[in-house]
């Protein structure tokens, strides 16, 4: 109930304000855009489109809502903005560091907390240049959303926007019935009793199913008894989920206050349809309000709050609450026939009027469409009856952001100097809650034995065996508690002053923020002082001076503070006199160095200090007893500094023949030096306890971005192309590898390969039979068997040495795992009248992808994929995968295997091209409401991620363990009071 009086609260005053802002006087026209003055948001101010230096993409999201009504504040961008390509900007990301820094009105937060119809702006700072006075955080990029402004106008504006979409599944996993999963593991069997010397020695009575229990399986005579289940069967799940939103934007004011008020909400349920299943939802409300006032012409501030209550609940799939399993999860890995000859739902007829227990049935409550729940000793709980008794969990998120700042005009001390702060405290918590009900399963035993010791009646159940009690605890349970706070403050001095055709700005600013993250004894910090100074000449001739001096409290003193330099210049040719009259409205050339100091890839404290760690010994002074000592564990090096990142850029924008094209293209190359190794090389043996760490590896990546645009009326059709993308190359430059002979082993040298290199054995196809084996090097992997992989022999530098073992480990490509090495974009836009077509389309290429899971690699008693009826067999020397096995590694690490070590058996490319979006809306004509309080109808139907082509096409839209992979539908209708 407290909630729900805060939203009530929230929900009035962002409704009540804007009428006491808008009948206070000086009301002025609300301002038109024109887009050779856009305002970008970049580090620490806004900066005309025109005048941008490279190594920034942005877009008008508030503009794009218009034709391409999103969910996700990030959905697809990779498709609009140049250099993102939906993992990271510029492929800038490490295994173990921090990535891209979001900011949400200048304030740390998760981008998946503000939707996007509060979004004006979203800026993607890329260069070093652009994001060196955000300091060490924003090292490998930065995201900046900027929401919505209220606008000086006359009376309040209202929207109000209500859509409503299904998610349709693209692929289901397909995986063997109960039969054809016994058949193919009894052939799993039959390969493992291989012998090396004497060949295959088995006898069908030793497997595990017989062919009677497989018969009566396939045909279906019992199956309670002889249990077939399929998990993605139309009786329990929906090819169909929906999702229904609805958005209130407020805006007014005058020039005194302005507001901007949305609250949003929407809702969205499941798939999974079964008991109770189908009341799973997810619930989100928020709120939000900015609030800017101009108290007089000297100060001014703003106040923005945004409050997000996120619920959702669903049945609690495992018993262990916390597995946090999912439906999805469950049906990857229960297998078709489990448990055995007890169905998770039993029918009552089921049982024989004398039946050896059946009055615990008769006394359970759980007892679902006249049916009991099915179980064994081994089996108390599966996902059905955890699904009808298990109870119900429910995840709760609140979030609370807070900013608010003062800006105040100094120009009577000094003319164009200004003082801006700003101040943001945030808090986000979550936690699980659930009752924690026990229920009672049965486990049957069909027919019985006779007076003549003859197995009678084995259609009924004649024994039942209660294994567990009905409990209702009314224990309420609560685990898996997240807290987040973070407190951001900066400050910053503006200097803007034209003096005829020479305009100067500066900035003198400090800026940091501090994140509290649960289980963390150390605070998230990023803290900096930074200054800037630009200048250009009638627009024409550009420099900009950028640096920050960067704190770390991961290094020693001394080593704690570093300066982060940047310096760019650019030159408009268009403005020179001889390009008057060319193709060129805008001609512009910028180049930057920049050298950044960053510690997000330093990722413990004190490394810097040497450790000690207790041991204790077997033996001491005194016999039979042992003794504590302590030993060295790493050694002291003071001298550890930041990783710096030194780059060099250079961009090229252009508008030609009457803004009909507009490109902007991006060079970049960079350089990572210092990643921090704790080596053994260069050490003698008995110091090895003592090896500090070290700054010593270097990465490098180099890349370009591009944005092309045309724009052209056609009579009353106007089109508008834009297609962009980034490409991306990165390499280890130095990389301690300890153990490595570099002149010996060169095909294991990772210098010179990608950062993102997969590293594994390239195969030869199968073994096809014991003297093929024998006559090879011995593969030293695991065990091997006919129908096994073969790899090649490629030690020594190719020259190789009879044995299969890490040695012959080679590069095999690109994982792509800071996204694809190559990613496009193309958006369309067809305006005729009052319709508006919009398309979006992506492409990617250069990566490779793994099938290294349980679908295509079973081991054990694994659930086995249809995939499985073309692997090998003696009568199948041609099939498409390896032998199948029952066989369980250590720790079940598939690598470990011989068939499923990583390979380029395992690998495809993950190049796809993309239909991501189509929309078409119709804006009524404005003629139809006069003078009504209605300015504005519009609806629109749209279709999401509705194709791909690839050759891998069904590989990469079937979802394994998680939830599937969908094509959205949506309508919706915006009015505008």
């Amino acid at each position: 109930m407290k909630h729900k009086h805060n939203i009530l609260v929230m929900s009035a005053a962002l409704a009540v304000a804007p009428f006491a802002l808008s009948a206070q006087t000086d009301v002025q026209a609300e301002p038109e855009i024109q887009d050779s003055v856009y305002m970008v948001k970049t580090a620490f101010r806004s900066v005309a489109q025109g005048d941008l230096l490279g190594g920034v993409s942005v877009v008008n999201v508030e503009d794009m809502l218009k034709k391409n009504y999103t969910t996700y504040s990030l959905d697809h961008m990779e498709s609009l903005a140049s250099g993102w390509n939906g993992k990271s900007l510029w492929g800038m990301d490490e295994d173990n560091g921090q990535g891209y820094l979001v900011l949400i009105d200048g304030i740390p937060r998760d981008a998946n907390n503000v939707q996007p119809s509060e979004i004006a702006q979203i800026t993607f700072l890329k260069g070093a240049n652009a994001v060196v006075l955000y300091g060490s955080r924003a090292a490998k990029g930065a995201i900046l959303i900027t929401t919505k402004r209220g606008q000086a106008r006359e009376g309040l504006k209202i929207d109000l926007n209500v859509n409503t979409g299904i998610d349709v599944i693209k692929e289901l996993p397909e995986y063997l019935d109960a039969a054809d999963y016994m058949v193919w593991y009894n052939q799993a069997k039959r390969n493992d009793w291989f012998d090396e010397e004497y060949g295959v020695d088995y006898d069908d009575d030793d497997l595990t199913y017989s062919l009677d229990e497989i018969e009566k399986t396939r045909s279906g005579v019992n199956p309670y008894r002889y249990v077939d289940i399929d998990y993605y069967s139309p009786d329990y799940i929906k090819k169909t989920k929906s999702r229904k939103e609805a958005v209130l934007e407020l805006s007014g004011g005058n020039n005194r206050a302005r507001l901007y008020g949305n609250i949003n909400a929407y809702s969205q349920n499941d798939f999974v349809k079964l008991a109770d299943a189908k009341d799973t939802r997810i619930n989100r409300l928020s709120v939000r309000g900015n609030v800017d006032i101009d108290f007089n012409d000297y100060i001014s501030g703003h106040i923005d709050a945004n409050a997000t209550f996120y619920d959702s609940k669903h049945r609690q799939y495992s018993s262990n609450p916390g597995d946090n399993m999912t439906y999805w999860r469950m049906a990857s890995t229960g297998r078709p026939n489990y448990p055995n000859h007890a169905a998770p739902l039993i029918p009552l007829d089921k049982i024989a009027e004398d039946a050896v227990g059946r009055e615990l049935v008769e006394n359970t409550s759980n007892i679902y469409e006249d049916s009991f729940l099915g179980g064994t000793n081994s089996d108390q709980s599966n996902v059905f009856s955890q699904i009808y008794a298990g109870g119900e969990l429910k995840w709760t998120s609140r979030q609370f952001q807070f900013d608010g700042g003062l800006n105040f005009n100094l120009g009577k001390l000094i003319e164009g100097l200004s003082l801006k702060t700003n101040f943001g405290m945030d808090f986000k918590a979550s936690y699980n809650t659930r009752f924690d009900p026990k229920y009672a399963v049965f486990q049957p035993t069909w027919g019985y034995y006779n007076e003549n010791n003859e197995y009678v009646d084995d259609e009924m159940i004649h024994r039942i065996t209660q294994i567990g009690t009905d409990e209702v605890t009314g224990r309420k349970m609560l685990w898996g508690t997240k807290e987040t706070r973070t407190m951001a403050l900066s400050f910053q001095f503006d200097y803007v002053r034209s003096f005829g055709d020479h305009n100067v700005s500066a900035i003198l600013l400090g800026n940091g923020f501090q994140q509290t993250l649960d289980g963390e004894y150390h605070n998230t910090t990023n803290a900096n002082l930074g200054f800037d100074l630009s200048y250009n000449f009638a627009h024409r001739f550009y420099a900009q001076f950028s640096a920050a001096e960067v704190h770390s409290a991961k290094l020693a003193e001394g080593h704690r503070n570093a300066l982060s330099p940047s310096f760019t210049l650019g030159w408009n040719l268009a403005r020179e006199s001889f390009l008057d009259g060319s193709i060129f409205a805008d001609l512009m050339i910028s180049a930057s160095v920049s050298q950044l100091n960053e510690d997000i890839d330093i990722n413990k404290y004190y490394l810097y200090n040497g450790a000690w760690d207790k041991n204790t010994w077997g033996f001491g002074w005194a016999d039979g007893k042992s003794t504590t000592t302590i030993t060295p564990t790493r050694g002291e090096n003071a001298k550890l500094e930041m990783i710096k990142r030194k780059e060099v850029s250079v961009n090229l924008k252009a508008s030609m023949f009457d803004r009909f094209v507009t490109a902007d293209f991006t060079y970049f190359a960079n350089r990572w030096e210092g990643y921090l190794v704790n080596t053994t090389e260069d050490w003698p043996s008995h110091m090895q306890k003592f090896i500090p760490y070290l700054n010593n590896d270097i990465n490098s990546r180099n890349g370009f971005d591009f944005a092309v645009n045309f724009n052209k009326d056609i009579n009353e059709v106007g089109v508008s192309l834009g297609v962009v993308g980034t490409y991306y190359n990165t390499k280890v430059v130095k990389k301690e590898q300890s153990t490595l002979d570099k002149v010996n082993q060169s095909q294991l040298n990772r210098e010179g390969k990608p950062i993102d290199a997969i590293w594994g054995y390239k195969n030869l196809g199968f073994f096809q039979s014991v003297d093929e084996i024998l006559d090879s090097p011995e593969q030293k992997i695991g065990d091997v068997r006919p129908g096994d992989l073969r790899y090649a022999d490629l030690s020594n530098n190719g020259v190789g040495d009879t044995l299969i073992n890490a040695n012959d480990m080679v590069y095999l490509g690109r994982d792509g795992r800071f996204g694809a090495p190559f990613t496009m974009g193309v958006n369309l836009t067809i305006k005729y009248k009052n319709f508006t077509f919009y398309a979006l389309g992506s492409a990617k290429c250069g990566a490779y992808a793994r099938k290294n899971n349980a679908y295509y690699q079973p081991f054990g008693n694994e659930k086995y994929s249809v995939l499985v009826k073309d692997t090998w067999t003696p009568e199948n020397k041609d099939a498409k995968y390896p032998a199948l096995t029952t066989k369980t590694p250590a720790n079940n690490d598939r690598s470990k295997m011989n068939n499923y070590a990583e390979s380029d058996f395992w690998l495809y490319k993950d190049n796809a091209f993309s239909l991501t979006k189509i929309q078409l809306t119709y804006d009524l004509p404005s003629e139809l409401f006069g003078d009504s309080f209605v300015k504005g109808v519009s609806a629109f139907v749209s279709g999401k991620d509705l194709l791909t082509i690839s050759k891998e096409r069904k590989v990469m839209e079937t979802a394994i363990a998680s939830d599937p992979k969908t094509r959205f539908f949506q309508v919706g209708v915006k009015a505008t009071f």
